[in-house]
């Protein structure tokens, strides 16, 4: 049986995700790549057995399982150091004010880095 905090984290994570790939989905760079991935789609098709085909699909289903483990342990890590990080600035701080300051400013870092 899962605990509730563990169930209630990966409540997050999943809804964060699908957060991630809505923007994804209007990212110019990641429809490139989508559009020249199913152009190789069409190529494989074309010009591979269906065995050969099918040794294709069992690789990249693969790869995209193991890249969605690195990704969620990629997103776990990021929660974990989002946490450590509130926890250092609190202890700097004398009050909550100056706390919520600051988590707005590193906040605000973010949201740069990520082109929001």
């Amino acid at each position: 049986m899962v605990n509730p905090t563990q169930e209630a984290i990966s409540d997050l994570i999943d809804y964060r995700i699908n957060i991630a790939i809505d923007r994804a989905d209007q990212n110019p760079e990641y429809l490139t790549l989508c559009n020249q991935q199913n152009e190789v789609q069409k190529e494989i098709d074309a010009n591979f057995s269906q065995d050969e085909r099918r040794l294709i699909q069992e690789l990249d289903e693969n790869e995209t399982a193991k890249n969605c483990i690195i990704n969620q342990e990629v997103y776990i890590e990021g929660l974990r150091d989002g946490f450590r990080l509130i926890v250092a600035l609190a202890r700097d701080y004398e009050n909550d004010a100056q706390l919520a300051a600051e988590i707005e400013k590193v906040s605000d870092m973010f949201k740069k880095m990520s082109g929001l």
